[in-house]
C-alpha cells in the first residue's frame, strides 16, 4: 500500500492540472480563441526545449545505437493499435454504432493510438527517470505512425503527412540533441544556456495539460452522448484493456526467472529495460561462448590416429603413448 500511494498521488497531480485547465475554461479565463496560439507555442517552443534539455543532460544516453529501438517500437506499437482498432471497427463496429465508413475510420484512429503525450512524460520523469529519453524517442515513432498510417486510415490513401513530422520543431530538436550527444558536443553548451533551455522546457507539460483540460470541457459540451455507450465501451476495451495487455505480457516474477534459468536460459532480462543493457548482456554471452569454443580448440589436437594433449603434454598414436623429447 505504501508503494502504491506515491503513484496514486502523482497520477492525481497530473489530473488536477488537467482539471485546472477545465476550471479556467469554465470561468472564461482560457478562451477557445487562445487555444491555437498556446498549442503552437507549446509544440514549437516549449516541447522542443524540453526534449533538448532532457536528452543533453541525461546520464542514460549511451550512443546512437540506443536511439533507433524506442522510435521503432513506438511506430510498430501504434501501427498494431491502428490495425486492431480498424479490424474491430470494420467487423464488429456496426453492432456498437459505427455504421458509416467515416465513423469506423475515426474510431480506428482514436482508439488505436496510445496516450503518448503530456500525461506519460511527468509520470515517467517521476518514477522511471532512466527511461525518460527512451520515451521521448518512442514518441517520435508514434508521431511518424500517426502522420503516415493514421492519415491512410482517415483519408483512405497515403499522403505527405510524415513530412510534417520530419520538419516539425520537436522532431528536429530530438535529432539535434541526439546528434550532439553522439558527437560528444554537449559539453560545449554553456551551463547557463542549458539551464535557460530547461526553464523554457519546463513550461511544456503544464501548458499541455491545462490545454487538454480546456479542450475536454469543449468536447464534453459539444458531443452527443445519446446512443454512444457501445462505442465508448468498445474504445475503452481496446485502448485501456486489450492494447496494454498486449504490450505488457512479459513475466518478471522470481519464480519465472528461476524456471527460465533452470530450463536452459543463459540469462533473463525483464521489462522495462534499456537497449544498452540488452546489448551489454548479449556481448557478455558472446564472450562467454567464444571463450568456451577457444578452450575446446586449443586443449587437444588430432590428425587421423595421432592425438596431442596440450594440457598434459602427452601424445598417442593408435591409442599407444608416444615418447616425446
Amino acid at each position: 500500500m505504501q508503494d502504491l500511494l506515491p503513484i496514486v498521488t502523482s497520477v492525481l497531480g497530473v489530473f488536477l492540472v488537467i482539471g485546472l485547465g477545465a476550471f479556467c475554461r469554465r470561468r472564461g479565463w482560457l478562451t477557445s480563441e487562445a487555444d491555437n496560439s498556446l498549442a503552437s507555442l507549446a509544440a514549437n517552443v516549449f516541447l522542443p526545449a524540453y526534449f533538448i534539455h532532457k536528452i543533453l543532460s541525461s546520464d542514460q544516453f549511451e550512443s546512437i545505437l540506443d536511439s533507433w529501438m524506442p522510435p521503432a517500437f513506438g511506430f510498430a506499437a501504434t501501427a498494431v493499435g491502428f490495425g486492431i482498432a480498424f479490424v474491430f471497427a470494420r467487423t464488429l463496429g456496426p453492432t456498437v454504432g459505427l455504421d458509416t465508413d467515416a465513423k469506423q475510420r475515426a474510431f480506428a484512429l482514436c482508439a488505436g493510438i496510445c496516450n503518448y503525450g503530456y500525461i506519460p512524460l511527468p509520470l515517467t520523469e517521476q518514477f522511471y527517470p532512466e527511461s525518460l529519453v527512451d520515451l521521448i524517442l518512442h514518441n517520435v515513432g508514434v508521431e511518424l505512425a500517426l502522420w503516415s498510417i493514421g492519415i491512410v486510415i482517415v483519408a483512405g490513401k497515403a499522403g505527405g503527412g510524415w513530412i510534417k513530422v520530419v520538419a516539425s520543431p520537436p522532431f528536429l530538436a530530438v535529432v539535434f540533441a541526439v546528434t550532439m550527444r553522439e558527437l560528444s558536443w554537449e559539453g560545449f553548451v554553456p551551463q547557463s544556456i542549458l539551464s535557460a533551455v530547461g526553464a523554457v522546457g519546463n513550461c511544456a507539460i503544464p501548458m499541455g495539460l491545462i490545454l487538454s483540460g480546456a479542450i475536454i470541457v469543449d468536447f464534453i459540451r459539444e458531443s452527443r452522448w445519446k446512443g454512444a455507450s457501445g462505442t465508448i465501451f468498445a474504445a475503452i476495451g481496446i485502448r485501456q484493456l486489450l492494447l496494454p495487455v498486449l504490450m505488457l505480457t512479459a513475466v518478471d516474477g522470481v519464480n519465472d526467472r528461476v524456471e527460465g534459468l533452470r530450463g536452459g536460459a543463459d540469462d533473463y532480462l525483464v521489462k522495462p529495460f534499456s537497449f544498452s543493457e540488452l546489448v551489454a548482456r548479449i556481448e557478455v554471452l558472446v564472450r562467454r561462448k567464444s571463450g568456451d569454443i577457444e578452450k575446446k580448440e586449443v586443449t587437444k589436437l588430432s590428425l587421423a590416429d595421432l592425438e596431442i594433449d596440450l594440457v598434459s603434454r602427452k601424445a598417442s598414436r593408435g591409442g599407444e603413448p608416444l615418447v616425446l623429447t
